[in-house]
């Protein structure tokens, strides 16, 4: 089973732990796997990506853009551990809604397949599922 669990971890920081394997045994193989690193590895890339601010300079632009891309995108990811089956991820309070995004998405999943996936949700008190189990 894979355990998703999202936290505060400061005044402005919130985390997301993911462990384990679903064992899914879906015909067209681990669906389950595959939906929640799709998420997982979506979110990295979004919190790591360059955050822009635009300036009138192309070069002082390119400048902060660089420094900013170096520290988590601007965002404050920080990746304290990935590894097959395995992550631990941070992120400033400006990464927020994209952590909120992709806490719905896995909880959807987990409603879908509740004996594949499990997700502990400490951040946000409401969640309504547009599906129907």
């Amino acid at each position: 089973m894979i355990t998703a669990e999202f936290k505060k971890t400061g005044s402005d920081r919130l985390s997301l732990v993911m462990s384990g394997h679903s064992g899914c045994r879906a015909p067209e193989g681990d669906i389950v796997c595959a939906a929640a690193s799709a998420i997982l590895f979506s979110l990295i890339g979004y919190l790591s990506a360059p955050f822009y601010v635009p300036t009138n300079s192309t070069e002082e632009n390119e400048q902060k853009n660089l420094s900013k891309s170096e520290n988590g995108g601007g965002l404050g990811l920080r990746i304290n551990d990935i590894r097959s089956g395995y992550a631990d991820i941070e992120c400033g309070g400006r990464g927020k809604e994209a952590m909120r995004m992709a806490c719905i998405g896995l909880l959807q999943i987990s409603e879908k397949y509740p004996s594949c996936m499990k997700v502990r949700n400490h951040v946000w008190k409401s969640y309504i599922c547009p599906y129907e189990n």
